[in-house]
């Protein structure tokens, strides 16, 4: 919302020459992975002992998601500037035990809920095979696996009605990742699905927001719980949203004061029905989907 309003207000007529020189703010409540992975790196370093060996030792990392082409990505070290994309990142700290290599990964923007070891040697303390959440009918699994000294990779497999999907991507873990911000972040901006979701500390969703960036007939959902089940509805993209009890509700499980998410809707609406804006952003992502599409 803050780069569509940004955009709107700006003399410049182009989405994409205006994206390429946006400037991603940071701020909390807002935190997209990479806001998540700085607060989480701030917060463990003002909890360690100063004397203690791990302070301002974890950083961040990126990685590359839903990779065809593993073994050939992982022989360019650092990857390859002009084809990769660097959606995600995490945050990343390298250890030694007995002089076995190994890295811990915290994956806040994933909601991982636990700290994941990786060794070299699949050894303990080696983390493994895990189940990271089950909704209803679906189950997701993922494992970490170091595929040489400077990359991980990340299986994911969901199991949903019968049917198993799975796909690979790859953390590099080899180096601090500097440009968060200006890659993961800038990138964030143009996905056509958004939401804003609540979460319990174990990364369960509790209640949300979520929509498509669509040209046509654009849609807006909202979800919450209700005696430990989730309601969910569905609503036309509209400028001007009526209250109900439903959005009430959402509101209240998002933790939002009174009004605020009738405004958030009313934003929302506003730029679903700006068509020449949907039409830009989507066109940008497709750019950035083509660029990455040979990994």
């Amino acid at each position: 919302m803050r780069f569509y309003r940004a955009y709107r207000n700006s003399k410049i007529d182009s989405l994409e020459s205006f994206f390429r020189q946006y400037k991603p703010p940071i701020t909390p409540c807002h935190y997209t992975c990479v806001g998540l992975a700085y607060e989480l790196i701030h917060q463990i370093n003002s909890l360690l002992p100063e004397n203690h060996d791990a302070v301002n030792k974890f950083y961040i990392v990126s990685c590359e998601e839903e990779i065809v082409t593993q073994d050939s990505y992982v022989d360019n070290v650092p990857p390859c500037k002009k084809t990769v994309e660097k959606e995600h990142v995490l945050v990343c700290l390298k250890i030694r035990i007995r002089g076995r290599d190994g890295f811990m990964i915290l994956d806040p923007g994933y909601h991982i809920s636990r700290v994941v070891t990786v060794m070299e040697d699949g050894l303990y303390p080696h983390t493994g095979l895990f189940i990271q959440g089950e909704t209803g009918p679906a189950q997701k699994e993922y494992e970490y696996t170091m595929v040489t000294s400077e990359y991980i990779s990340w299986s994911v497999s969901e199991s949903k009605k019968g049917i198993r999907e799975a796909h690979k991507s790859l953390i590099f873990s080899g180096r601090h990742f500097k440009s968060a911000v200006e890659v993961a972040e800038r990138r964030n901006l143009v996905y056509e699905f958004k939401s804003i979701l609540r979460r319990d500390p174990k990364g369960k969703i509790l209640a949300g927001i979520y929509f498509c960036l669509t040209p046509t007939s654009p849609k807006v959902t909202i979800f919450y719980m209700d005696n430990n089940l989730r309601q969910t509805l569905k609503m036309n993209a509209v400028k001007n949203f009526k209250d109900t009890k439903e959005i009430g509700e959402c509101e209240q499980q998002l933790g939002l004061k009174k009004g605020k998410l009738i405004q958030k809707l009313n934003e929302i609406g506003r730029l679903l029905s700006d068509e020449g804006f949907v039409r830009e952003t989507l066109a940008l992502n497709d750019k950035i989907l083509q660029m990455s599409a040979s990994n």
